[in-house]
């Protein structure tokens, strides 16, 4: 109704003036008071939320944060922003721009207030310098410019090493929005990077639609032809296929040929470059090999299948030894081929040896967090 409309509006003027307050305040170095005003301005009922409330979330993890009134209440404050930021995103609700760059700036203090909040054992140096160096660099050279870029999208790569793919996700988009904004201050490699992170980052967390996106994006930045690159950016291009041909095999009716087809011709073309890249016994050929056998064996190839298990195998365990869960993992589809060919004693052996491996993995992990 109009009253509800106008009574909305009146509450958002209330808060928009509050937060204003506050801001001006803040800037006075006149915290304590900042707080409060901000802290009021969210004790108005029936606050939709939006960038308004994200904001005014995130002014109170910060000043928690400066005034040292409890890292766990800035933690839950910055989370909050963050989550309405998110939400606001996947909503579309606001410019997408805007929004990267505030969700990568209640992000970086975020961790910075968790760090706090760590243990000495699991806090991350190499995490906060970066994200300190962030800080300074937007400081003093604005948020747009290629040495932000870079350190966004290091941020974002070592999340990634982290096994932290949402928040590294983050990091990356921004790195390439930014990257999108001074293209002439960008090389072709490391806006390849950052779209196979962030492709990356993206399947990790189920979105496989933007992160094959991102891709089939990284795949038109190669030259005329990608055997050309250097060793390093065709191990870069072979990890876009691989990513391409995992999202190609996880997706459609498993009994569409087409799937297995598009999923091959990716790890195929993957294979080849790693090969040339990285050479004949690396690990990163043992997955590609790997990933062919399966769908070779989905096809009923199951001699070229077990080859490629075989092979993937030997280079397995040169380098990771006998006694890894990727070993494992190529036994085990060596032994259900030796099963289903009647082979039982091959088979047998092969089973009880992956057994083996995956009960030390298991004991392992237990002993670790028990």
């Amino acid at each position: 109704s109009v009253h509800t409309a106008q009574t909305l509006m009146l509450k958002r003027h209330i808060v928009t003036l509050l937060r204003n307050i506050a801001h001006i305040h803040y800037i006075q170095g006149m915290y304590e008071d900042s707080l409060h005003f901000s802290m009021e301005a969210l004790q108005v009922p029936d606050l939709p939320e939006d960038e308004l409330t994200a904001s005014l979330w995130f002014n109170i993890g910060n000043l928690l944060w400066h005034l040292n009134k409890g890292y766990e209440e800035a933690e839950c404050a910055l989370s909050r922003s963050l989550q309405i930021l998110d939400n606001m995103r996947r909503e579309r609700t606001a410019t997408p721009c805007k929004l990267d760059r505030d969700i990568v700036t209640t992000q970086t203090l975020l961790l910075l207030v968790q760090d706090k909040n760590r243990s000495p054992v699991t806090k991350k140096p190499e995490a906060i310098s970066l994200l300190r160096m962030l800080n300074a660099q937007r400081s003093g050279l604005g948020y747009e410019n290629e040495s932000v870029a870079k350190t966004l999208c290091a941020i974002g790569t070592l999340y990634m090493r982290y096994r932290e793919p949402a928040i590294a996700a983050r990091f990356l988009l921004e790195s390439l929005r930014v990257q999108e904004i001074i293209p002439d201050q960008i090389c072709d490699t490391d806006k390849l990077m950052t779209l196979t992170q962030l492709g990356q980052s993206l399947q990790a967390t189920g979105h496989d639609v933007d992160a094959m996106a991102c891709f089939r994006e990284a795949l038109r930045l190669k030259g005329k032809s990608i055997l050309d690159e250097t060793p390093q950016v065709k191990a870069i291009f072979a990890t876009v296929l691989y990513n391409i041909g995992m999202i190609q095999s996880s997706h459609g009716d498993r009994n569409d040929p087409q799937r297995r087809v598009r999923a091959l011709h990716s790890f195929k073309l993957c294979l080849d470059l790693r090969r040339k890249a990285l050479g004949n016994e690396h690990p990163a050929v043992a997955s590609a090999l790997h990933n062919i056998g399966i769908l070779l064996l989905e096809d009923g190839q199951v001699t070229k299948s077990l080859e490629c298990f075989q092979e993937s195998l030997h280079i397995r365990r040169k380098s990771h030894g006998h006694r890894h869960h990727e070993v494992a993992s190529s036994l085990r589809h060596i032994g259900r081929i030796h099963q289903d060919r009647g082979e039982y004693k091959e088979a047998l052996r092969l089973h009880q040896e992956a057994l083996f491996i995956l009960r030390l993995q298991s004991n392992a992990s237990s002993a670790a967090f028990p």
